[in-house]
């Protein structure tokens, strides 16, 4: 579930102009800070504060939970969908293990590709 989450928020930053013109300001901000080896601690919580922006705490509701609960049936139904479309058009059936590589390396690879237009996203590959 980690994985379609990571693809759905990539997805998601990538889609709408508003996210991208974000996100692509805040990877400007946070190479300026890396390329200086040593950091003031000034510097260093202005880092950690684009790095991690601070978010509101999670105030528990139905109405939250009745809405994380659709994001995730919506995503479940357009995964299934998916996978019957590929199944019908193509016939391909991937087994199990294969499903794993595609999922751990499909957002690196897409990542690698962002790199290029200043894009990119923390992913599995810094674990590599």
């Amino acid at each position: 579930m980690f994985f379609v989450y990571y693809n759905y928020i990539t997805i998601k930053t990538l889609l709408i102009k508003k996210n991208r013109d974000k996100h692509r300001k805040t990877q400007t901000k946070l190479k300026k800070y890396r390329k200086n080896p040593v950091k003031t601690l000034e510097e260093q919580k202005k880092f950690i504060d684009i790095k991690y922006p601070k978010t509101p705490p999670f105030v528990w509701s139905f109405k939250n939970m009745f809405k994380v609960l659709v994001k995730i049936s919506i995503s479940i139904f357009i995964i299934i969908n998916i996978f019957k479309l590929w199944n019908n058009y193509i016939g391909i059936e991937f087994k199990l293990w294969q499903v794993f590589l595609i999922t751990i390396f499909y957002p690196m690879l897409i990542n690698f590709v962002l790199k290029k237009f200043g894009l990119e996203r923390d992913d599995l590959s810094v674990y590599f």
